[in-house]
Order: structure tokens, then sequence, then C-alpha cells
């Protein structure tokens, strides 16, 4: 039986430097309307995962937004996913007005695109 948790430990939260710039080279990207995901297998399991945001999004409350919402997406759906991955998600648009279910449709798409669901 798997674990249903909805907690969401820090030790799989990508922090590093190196991590982001190695998902960014070797990864593979899908283009939302928002948001951007970056994938790349991995030997550890579980998954891993970053949300970052660029600086031209705003200020830090603007980008700050952006990663919560992210991050609560993915919280609540991290058991839908493949585990054998490295995931890094990049906020590009606009956050004035985002709903966290405008969120959860966009980054689920991503995910189904890549045929990274386990459904």
């Amino acid at each position: 039986m798997k674990n249903t948790s909805l907690s969401f430990p820090r030790e799989l939260i990508l922090k590093k430097r190196d991590s982001f710039k190695r998902l960014y080279r070797r990864g593979r990207r899908i283009r939302g309307e928002t948001i951007t995901l970056f994938y790349h297998p991995s030997v550890a399991e579980p998954f891993r995962v970053g949300f970052s945001t660029r600086k031209k999004l705003g200020n830090a409350v603007r980008r700050n937004r952006a990663r919560r919402l992210m991050r609560e997406t993915f919280r609540l759906h991290q058991h839908e996913v493949h585990q054998r991955m490295e995931y890094l998600f990049l906020w590009t648009g606009r956050v004035e007005g985002v709903k966290l279910n405008r969120v959860e449709e966009e980054m689920l798409d991503l995910l189904g695109r890549g045929k990274l669901l386990e459904r």
C-alpha cells in the first residue's frame, strides 16, 4: 500500500544551484502558458523537486507567491508523479490574479504532456 500522506518533507526539495543547473542543462523541457517544467530521470527514489522564478517577475512578494502556489499544487499531487525523477518548475508568466486552481490545471497539464503522471 502506498503512503498517501500529504506532508512534503524538506529533503525532497532541490535547493542547490548545481541541481538547478544540471536540470536546465540535461533535463527535458515542456513549456506552458506561465510555467515551464524541466525533468530528468534520477537514480534516487523518491522524486526531488525545485521551484524557481525569474527576477523579471517582480519583487520578492510576487516571486514568493508564485513559488508557494507551485509548491502547494505539487504537494497535493505528489503521489501521482513518477518517483524516480527530478523536477524543476520555473514560473515565467504573470502572477497577479492567478489562483491555485489555475496553477493546478497548468502543472497537471505539463506533467501529463510529459507522461510523468502515474494514473
